[in-house]
C-alpha cells in the first residue's frame, strides 16, 4: 500500500500543502531555502527561454541592472540544493551520535548506499518510462531542436531507448548533453555521486575534526580549480548560448 501512496496526487499534495510545525530537532530553514532556491531555478530556465525570442534586444541588455546579475547567474542555484543535501546527510549522522562500532562496520555503509539506491531510481526509471513512451505524441512545428545542443523529439526518444541503462547507474552526466536520457536528470547523476563519496568526509571528521576540514578544503579548491581550468569564469547564463545568440544575430541582419 505505501508504494501506491507514493504515487497518490492526494497524499502527496497533502504533505507538501501541510503547514503545521514541523517535528522538534528539524532544520526549519531548509523548507525557505528550498523555496527561494526553486524560484531561482524557475526565474533563471525563464531566462533561458527568452533566447528564442524574435526581439534580440531585450535578452542581450537586460544584464546591465545590478539587480538582474540574480537572474542571470541563476547556474548557482542549483548548488544549493548540493548544499542542503550534503548538510542533510551531515546532520543525521552526526544527531544520531554513531558509536565507533557502527561506522566500522560494512554493512552500516552498504545499507547507506542500497537505501539511497531504492528510494530514487523506481521512481526515476518509471518516470523516463513514461517519458519515453509519451513523448512522441508532443511532436508538432512547435518542437525544438537547436544543433549541439537539444535534441529533436525523435532524437530524444531515440536517445533514451539506447541510454537509459546511464540513468538507472547515475553516470548520465558524464557524457555530452546530445546522448543523454532526460538531460535535466544530470542533477540526480551529481547528487548520487556526492553521496558516494560522502561517506569518505564523514568517517574523516568522526574520527578527526582537523582531517575532516582537511578534506573539506579539497573538495571546495579541487574543484573550482578544475572548474577555472576548464571552463574559466563564465560571466552569466547567457553565455552558454553565446554561440546561439551569434547566430540568431546574423540570420536578423541577414533579413534586413
Amino acid at each position: 500500500m505505501r508504494i501506491f501512496l507514493a504515487f497518490s496526487f492526494y497524499t502527496n499534495a497533502s504533505i507538501l500543502m501541510d503547514v503545521n510545525p514541523p517535528k522538534k530537532g528539524t532544520l526549519r530553514s531548509l523548507a525557505a531555502i528550498r523555496f527561494l532556491s526553486m524560484t531561482w531555478v524557475a526565474a533563471g530556465h525563464s531566462l533561458g527561454q527568452s533566447i528564442s525570442a524574435d526581439a534580440m534586444l531585450p535578452v542581450l541588455t537586460m544584464w546591465n541592472p545590478f539587480l538582474s546579475t540574480t537572474i542571470i547567474n541563476a547556474f548557482l542555484s542549483v548548488d544549493t540544493y548540493f548544499l542542503l543535501s550534503g548538510t542533510l546527510v551531515s546532520y543525521v549522522f552526526f544527531k544520531t551520535k554513531p558509536a565507533l562500532r557502527y561506522v566500522k562496520n560494512p554493512l552500516t555503509w552498504l545499507m547507506y548506499y542500497v537505501h539511497r539506491y531504492l528510494r530514487l531510481t523506481p521512481a526515476i526509471m518509471l518516470f523516463i518510462w513514461f517519458f519515453v513512451v509519451m513523448l512522441p505524441f508532443t511532436n508538432g512545428p512547435w518542437s525544438v531542436s537547436v544543433e549541439g545542443f537539444l535534441n529533436s523529439t525523435d532524437e530524444f526518444v531515440e536517445v533514451c531507448e539506447k541510454y537509459w541503462w546511464r540513468n538507472m547507474l547515475y553516470i548520465n552526466n558524464l557524457y555530452s548533453v546530445t546522448k543523454e536520457c532526460y538531460p535535466i536528470t544530470w542533477y540526480l547523476a551529481v547528487d548520487t555521486q556526492l553521496y558516494i563519496v560522502a561517506p569518505v568526509f564523514l568517517v574523516a571528521l568522526f574520527f578527526s575534526p582537523i582531517a575532516g576540514n582537511f578534506f573539506y578544503s579539497l573538495s571546495y579548491i579541487c574543484p573550482a580549480y578544475c572548474l577555472y581550468c576548464h571552463n574559466g569564469i563564465e560571466a552569466n547564463i547567457l553565455s552558454v548560448f553565446t554561440v546561439f545568440l551569434r547566430l540568431k544575430l546574423m540570420l536578423l541582419l541577414s533579413s534586413l
